[in-house]
Order: C-alpha cells, then structure tokens, then sequence
C-alpha cells in the first residue's frame, strides 16, 4: 500500500551511474541491473528513513539511461505492532473492568484510531524521507561529469 515508483532520465551512461553508487552508498545487487539499497537510522541520523529503496538501470540509448525506483518503507516492524496492540487491548481491557458506559466506549474508540491514524502517519513520513533520499541520489547522479 506505501510502495511508489518512480521513474528518472538520466543522460548518463550506465557504468558511471553504478561506479557513483559504488562510492556513494552501500547497497546488495539482487539481479543483473537492480540494486537494492537498505536505510536505517544510525546512531548519528536517527531521522533517517528505514526501508528498502529499490534501484532498477535500463539502458536506452548509448548515453541515456532510464532508473526504475521502488520505495518500500518499512517504518514499523511487526513486532512494533503487536506491542502496540498489545498495550491497547490491556488498555482496552483495563478501561471496561473499570467502567462500563458510553464515554468508556468513546474513549477506546478514539484511543484506536489515534493508534491506527499515528502508524499511517508514520509509514507516509518515512516513505516521504527515503523519496528526499532518492531525489537527492539522482541530482548528484545528473551532475556527474561524463
């Protein structure tokens, strides 16, 4: 659901595209013409996007070259998730033994969605983080010198 594409045109040939990305990222080919670069944050850029960023090269011409780009974010883990939904059902469960009326109902109603609008909130800041990521790639990649 929070993957994109992106397409790039690039008037560079493929070799100096991959010796940028050799020298500027770490990255794990998967095939022939893709490469797949994982973001974490680090101790030192806590804000930095978590998720995959998948770079495919296509070759048109003998100087173009066309990146195919899918952002897979990956923000919150499963775990993370149950966690959360574990705290909530003990939330949840705490509130009814407590009481049982219309405003316990509204209050773990609105406590649901605010967890629910929080992790798609959280999933769109981070796909928008790794898509800064990929657009800053691309500028330095276009004004490498051929």
């Amino acid at each position: 659901k929070y993957k994109s594409n992106l397409l790039f045109r690039i008037d560079k040939p493929e070799d100096i595209i991959m010796m940028y990305l050799n020298k500027k990222v770490q990255f794990q080919n998967i095939e022939i013409n893709t490469i797949q670069i994982v973001k974490r944050p680090t101790f030192f850029n806590p804000t930095e996007g978590r998720g995959y960023i998948n770079l495919t090269l296509l070759k048109n011409e003998d100087i173009i070259t066309s990146i195919n780009v899918e952002i897979v974010p990956t923000s919150i883990t499963k775990e993370g998730v149950y966690i959360f939904i574990s705290l909530l059902s003990l939330w949840t469960i705490a509130a009814f033994l407590i009481s049982i009326s219309l405003y316990t109902f509204l209050t773990v109603f609105a406590g649901w969605i605010v967890f629910i609008v929080i992790i798609h909130l959280t999933q769109r800041l981070n796909q928008g983080k790794l898509e800064n990521h990929v657009n800053a790639l691309i500028s330095d990649i276009k004004k490498l010198k051929s």
